[in-house]
This record gives structure tokens, C-alpha cells and sequence, in this order.
């Protein structure tokens, strides 16, 4: 009491309760308290929480970091709720229903999931996927009928390459001269080719059909 430095009094006094009173550091705290629980409401740092709680549970309400709790913590379901970054749930969690990698359901996996590549690998049913997904591209790797491809996608060049009858690619071009847009010289694809069907198809180039 009547010494003014700190550090004499931890050496001299026998009881470590009246020292941690008047001492402002919490580490001596650690190091001579028995107690923890009395030593992390004083202790701002939750790292050592960790390590001197035996409580897991009590230690995560006070500690800011998540992945600490993945570590330390049983039970996954409680670390999920507080954890923000879905990637640690993934490796410690033994129940694959709370992470979306391992999820059996593709519908709830497209929900959470932000990109929709994963969603075209998982999901069995690509008329789902399209629905989700931005990119028309996908679309036309994965679906099988290119009707139902060509409604969603903007692009109509992708329609004619993928397309196998021609017919149904031509009903949906309402301008027909998209094709004569592309092509630098018009009049030779109307004189050599009699079909104009299948020149819209097969030429890209007029050049090719030049005699």
C-alpha cells in the first residue's frame, strides 16, 4: 500500500488477489491468479481465454476471431452461427448439410452459392441452373435441347453453331438480315448459294464460296 511501484508489490505479497487489484497490467494477472474465469474479464487479449478456459463455450461469446472457435469448439452447428467465413465450417463441420460444397440438394446450394459454376457441376437439372445463371454460355454446354437454350440466350450466333436444324434457328431471327450484317458482301451468298437457310449456317466467310 504504501509502495508506489507495482512491481515490488508481486514479489512481496504473499496474496496474489490484492496485487492484481492495484497492478494495471493484465498479464500478471495470468501468471499468478488460479482462477481464469476471473482473469479474461479483466484480460482483453481472448487468445489467452483459449488457453487457460476450459470452457469453449464461454470463451467464444468473448472472442472476436472465429477461427479460434473452429478449433477449440465440439460443436459445429454453434461455430457456424457465429462464424462468417462459410470455408472453415466446411472442414471442420462432420455434418455436410450445413456446408455447401458437400450438399446433396442443389437448390439450396444455388441459393448461397454467388457463383453459378458450381451450380452447373452439382445440379443434374440444367433448365434450373439457366434460370440462375448469368452467362448464356453455360447454358448451351450443359442443356441438351437448344430450343429452351436460345429463349434465355442473347447472343443468336451461339444458336447456329449449336443448333443441329436450322429451320427452328431462322423462326426465332426476326430480321433476317442479321446474317447479311456480319457479311461484307451480301450478293454472293444469294447468287452461288440456292439455300439461303444453309448459308446462314455455314457461312462465315464469303470468301469460301467464291468459284
Amino acid at each position: 500500500m504504501r509502495n508506489k511501484k507495482p512491481s515490488l508489490c508481486t514479489k512481496k505479497n504473499k496474496k496474489p488477489s490484492l496485487c492484481t487489484k492495484k497492478n494495471k497490467k493484465s498479464s500478471l494477472c495470468t501468471m499468478k491468479s488460479k482462477k481464469p474465469s476471473l482473469c479474461t474479464m479483466r484480460n482483453k487479449k481472448p487468445s489467452l481465454c483459449t488457453k487457460k478456459n476450459k470452457k469453449p463455450s464461454f470463451c467464444t461469446m468473448r472472442n472476436k476471431k472465429s477461427s479460434l472457435c473452429t478449433k477449440t469448439n465440439k460443436k459445429p452447428s454453434l461455430c457456424t452461427m457465429r462464424n462468417k467465413k462459410p470455408s472453415l465450417c466446411t472442414k471442420k463441420s462432420k455434418k455436410p448439410s450445413l456446408c455447401t460444397k458437400k450438399i446433396k440438394k442443389p437448390l439450396l446450394c444455388s441459393m448461397r452459392n454467388k457463383k453459378p459454376s458450381l451450380c452447373t457441376k452439382i445440379n443434374k437439372k440444367p433448365s434450373l441452373c439457366t434460370m440462375r445463371n448469368k452467362k448464356p454460355s453455360l447454358c448451351t454446354k450443359k442443356n441438351k435441347k437448344p430450343s429452351f437454350c436460345t429463349m434465355r440466350n442473347k447472343k443468336q450466333s451461339l444458336c447456329t453453331k449449336k443448333n443441329k436444324k436450322p429451320s427452328l434457328c431462322t423462326m426465332r431471327n426476326k430480321k433476317p438480315s442479321f446474317w447479311f450484317m456480319r457479311n461484307k458482301k451480301p450478293s454472293l451468298c444469294t447468287k452461288k448459294n440456292k439455300k439461303p437457310a444453309l448459308c446462314y449456317i455455314k457461312k462465315k466467310r464469303s470468301r469460301l464460296y467464291v468459284v
